[in-house]
């Protein structure tokens, strides 16, 4: 269990559980839609790497590390050995 307030980020994967108020995330890092997203009942899943923007709530950690979203996203990003597009064209300059 984590207890979060408003400013922190999320440290790990997890599934909300209760809050004192209205509790916002900013997810913008990992789905990169703008607006904060309220949690509650209705959508309990927390991503780590994201932010409390409102209120303070608890946190029931599911997954850490590697196996979070996020180390999900780094590992992709860290084992990819194909050029992206920009890399390609950047190549042909040089």
């Amino acid at each position: 269990m984590v207890v979060l307030f408003t400013g922190n980020q999320i440290p790990a994967d997890g599934i909300f559980i209760s809050s004192g108020s209205d509790f916002d995330v900013d997810e913008s890092a990992m789905t990169g839609e703008p607006e904060q997203k309220h949690k509650g009942k209705s959508d309990p899943f927390l991503l780590s790497g994201t932010f409390v923007t409102k209120g303070t709530g608890k946190l029931m950690v599911t997954q850490v590390g590697e196996r979070s979203e996020w180390g999900k996203l780094l590992a992709n990003l860290e084992h990819s050995d194909e050029a992206t597009p920009l890399q390609t064209k950047l190549g042909r300059i040089v």
